[in-house]
């Protein structure tokens, strides 16, 4: 419920684009879908490559494909069947992207614009096994080494210094 909340929150103090400045982003992952109608309730966890698809895409921009993104899918495409892209593959397009918003896009007639600001609030990560765990960690170690000005990072755990020892 908290994240819930939080993610309401920036989501509506997440600004559109304006006179020299790009629009915010928010991304957000629950690592577990709860199940609590039936019986036993059950809890489903997330893998790592599906948080990282999730986030792309949430991350993209309405009217515009990341050039890493197009880069990858150009790749996965080239021969018949398509190939699915590994972790690594869609972590390098995240990083990219999330380093591409963090940067002032180029300016349009001379005017410098303001990068937005970017959130990424990822929910319940004690939930996940400790492999996966260890997956979102090793993440989220390379997220916050980057020298990033305008990204904002939100890791709820029920005990994340636990979960960020790995």
């Amino acid at each position: 419920m908290f994240c819930a909340t939080v993610i309401h929150h920036t989501l509506n103090a997440c600004r559109l684009p304006a006179f020299r400045r790009a629009r915010d982003s928010l991304a957000y992952f629950f690592c577990a879908t709860y199940k609590p109608y039936i019986d036993e309730p059950q809890v489903h966890t997330h893998d790592f490559n599906l948080f990282l698809r999730t986030i792309i895409s949430q991350l993209c921009p309405p009217s515009a494909v990341f050039d890493s993104l197009r880069v990858l899918y150009t790749d996965c495409t080239r021969y018949h069947p398509a190939r699915k892209p590994t972790n690594e593959e869609l972590q390098k397009v995240l990083i990219q992207a999330i380093q591409d918003l963090d940067r002032p896009p180029n300016p349009r007639g001379g005017d410098p614009v303001m990068p937005g600001e970017t959130y990424l609030v990822i929910d319940e990560l004690e939930t996940l096994s400790v492999n996966m765990q260890n997956e979102f960690t090793k993440f989220i170690r390379v997220i916050t080494s980057l020298q990033l000005e305008h990204f904002h990072l939100l890791v709820t755990a029920e005990n994340p210094v636990a979960c960020l020892l790995y």
